[in-house]
């Protein structure tokens, strides 16, 4: 990732690493600190000290027992350093104890289908068809939930989206199958990042810049749960929380008029961002 000498000198990141170090030093569990201070060492250019913070991340979840966070956290780390020996071997371990999400280097013929597949549906979405329904069949071809759960889910996102409030956000398939027993938030999240190559990034704690968010109006934020939140040199940061959606990422791609960077987080940190952001609380 590339960081520009305004961003190396900082004196807020600077103030923002000192601070956070001194927390996380005194409390070696709070992960949330060391996401900011993951963060801010990036923004720095500092990646060896990224790296780090991301092992200590990793640790914290495994011994949380939230594994599946656990193995995000150390593929992120292989993406910036791909030959770091202590995430390969954690990473393997990790992944022996959750079969089917094993990470390979290079694409399988199961993962260009699925590049193919998300290419279909992607298709469908520009032709006209709602993306949380098409995130939905996606979802049901790659193997998460039988076929014959289609019709419950989009009838209960349709019922979800009739009881909220008007201009506030609205649901997403990731709250609606959590909520209906077929998956947990944390292992839709982890489908998807493998299905679809985007990484995740906790949202809870980073701040979003206002003016990275407004490239593209708030209804669309709203509607389509999408939200840029920051820019280091040309690449602009983005998430998302429906990766099939080509449309609404085409859209912040044209407005940024530069590389995107995609992540996928939790439904309830975007929902609590777009809020914050475009203060729809007061």
């Amino acid at each position: 990732m590339a960081v520009s000498k305004k961003s190396a000198e900082d004196p807020k990141l600077l103030e923002t690493v000192q601070m956070f170090e001194v927390i996380t030093d005194a409390n070696p569990d709070d992960y949330q600190s060391l996401e900011i201070l993951k963060e801010a060492y990036s923004k720095l250019g500092r990646e060896k000290d990224a790296v780090k913070a991301s092992k200590r991340i990793a640790k914290i979840y495994v011994r949380l027992g939230q594994i599946s966070f656990a193995i995000l956290e150390y593929e992120g780390i292989l993406q910036r350093s791909p030959d770091d020996g202590e995430a390969l071997a954690a990473l393997g371990e990790l992944e022996s104890k959750m079969p089917g999400y094993a990470a390979v280097s290079e694409p399988t013929p199961e993962q260009q289908a699925a590049e193919r597949a998300i290419e279909a549906v992607a298709a469908d979405v520009a032709a006209g068809e709602d993306p949380n329904e098409a995130l939905i069949d996606f979802m049901a071809q790659q193997g998460l939930f039988p076929e014959k759960n289609r019709s419950t889910l989009v009838s209960a996102l349709a019922a979800k989206a009739a009881e909220g409030l008007p201009g506030m956000p609205g649901p997403s398939v990731i709250d609606v199958l959590a909520e209906r027993g077929i998956s947990s938030v944390e292992n839709t999240i982890l489908f998807l990042t493998h299905a679809t190559k985007i990484p995740f990034l906790p949202m809870e704690t980073y701040d979003v810049d206002p003016r990275k968010a407004e490239l593209i109006d708030r209804d669309t934020c709203i509607r389509r749960l999408v939200l840029p939140f920051d820019q280091i040199s040309r690449t602009l940061f983005a998430v998302t929380l429906n990766p099939i959606d080509r449309q609404t990422r085409q859209m912040v791609e044209n407005a940024a008029g530069c590389h995107v960077q995609w992540y996928i987080t939790r439904p309830g940190d975007l929902s609590m961002k777009i809020k914050e952001v475009f203060r729809l609380n007061q």
